[in-house]
């Protein structure tokens, strides 16, 4: 293979390799604004509510 094809085929695959960890940080991430999410909903007590214990009741069901 000749350079010029080589640093092109690596450049293209630099993306692949650099986000191997990433499916990890994302979940990370998600779980993290998830839970910064539920805390502003408790602080504004719309957790209290039955349409919140209805949604939060819908979604579980959905991840399980």
């Amino acid at each position: 293979m000749n350079k010029p094809l080589s640093l092109a085929l690596f450049c293209l695959l630099l993306p692949i390799t650099a986000h191997a960890d990433n499916p990890a940080d994302e979940r990370r991430r998600l779980l993290d604004e998830g839970s910064r999410q539920t805390q502003q909903y408790r602080e504004s007590g719309w957790l209290d509510t039955e349409q919140a214990r209805g949604e939060v009741e819908e979604t579980t069901a959905i991840f399980r």
